[in-house]
């Protein structure tokens, strides 16, 4: 398993992390722990490929490459939005798959869901139409909310904590680890390897906005994907940046996901895409 690290990751395996004396580990045994977290992905989702899992930035720009994710990608970059819509909002992926109306209705894909049964009904002001931005598949119309590759990919998570979905007292379960003697640990994180991934999703991104555009001029594109400004920028928010880079600075609107932390986000939603009465 350790060949999926990039060389950057492999060399911090086992190595202090941060200022001398803070006790924070890179984690030593990758392999043992990747298996922990691929285990805790399926037992998530009972669907998930394993083949489409991805840990760490290193693995994430291993990933995009497979057949699977680059097949995605090519027809994420001439997919074309219904006619019909007034605009796309581009919303988070969400840990919780698949993410259509029968999987989702108690996760924030409820929400959307929600939404989109109230476009279709014409209770909406504007015809909105949800696009989820996700790594590694850079987009996923709602459309196939229900069908895309099942994947498990918080590799990219620059928040240490959330990328392992681990705290210190987690790794206490791992005794071959680190953890199991009270120190901190982290994951590998390749920067290179996170800012080629991020740039090449946002091509894609970008990819899928021109093509649309070309398609239907009047089509805006909406996104409701960033965290608070006290949180800093999100990976979503990252990738939107550079798809902007690649297709003009197509974003009419920038919304935060939520309106509050741990709020569902569908009263902030509908605040913002209107709501007929």
């Amino acid at each position: 398993m350790i060949g999926y690290l990039s060389d950057t990751e492999k060399e911090q395996l086992g190595k202090p992390y941060g200022k001398p004396g803070s006790g924070t580990h890179y984690v030593t045994h990758w392999d043992k722990v990747r298996r922990h977290f691929q285990n805790r992905s399926l037992k998530r989702n009972p669907n998930l490929d394993t083949e489409l899992t991805a840990y760490t930035p290193g693995e994430t720009r291993q990933l995009i490459q497979h057949p699977k994710i680059s097949d995605w990608h090519d027809k994420m970059r001439i997919f074309t939005v219904p006619g019909g819509y007034d605009q796309v909002a581009f919303v988070p992926c969400a840990a919780t798959k698949p993410w259509g109306h029968e999987r989702s209705n108690k996760s924030i894909y409820g929400s959307y869901n929600r939404i989109r049964d109230d476009v279709d009904a014409g209770k909406t002001t504007k015809k909105t139409y949800f696009a989820t931005v996700s790594e590694p598949l850079g987009v996923v119309p709602q459309d196939h909310w229900d069908d895309f590759p099942q994947y498990d990919n918080p590799g990219l998570f620059q928040d240490h904590p959330q990328r392992a979905g681990m705290f210190t007292k987690d790794w206490k379960d791992l005794p071959e680890e680190k953890g199991g003697t009270g120190h901190k640990q982290i994951v590998p994180f390749d920067h290179a390897a996170y800012n080629e991934t991020i740039s090449h999703l946002g091509k894609v991104i970008g990819d899928f906005v021109s093509h649309n555009r070309s398609r239907n001029p009047k089509l805006k594109f909406i996104s409701f994907v960033d965290n608070p400004r006290s949180a800093g920028k999100s990976t979503h928010t990252e990738m939107l940046d550079h798809a902007e880079t690649y297709a003009g600075d197509f974003l009419h609107c920038r919304y935060e996901k939520r309106a509050k932390a741990r709020e569902i986000p569908e009263p902030h939603l509908r605040k913002h895409l209107g709501r007929r009465e």
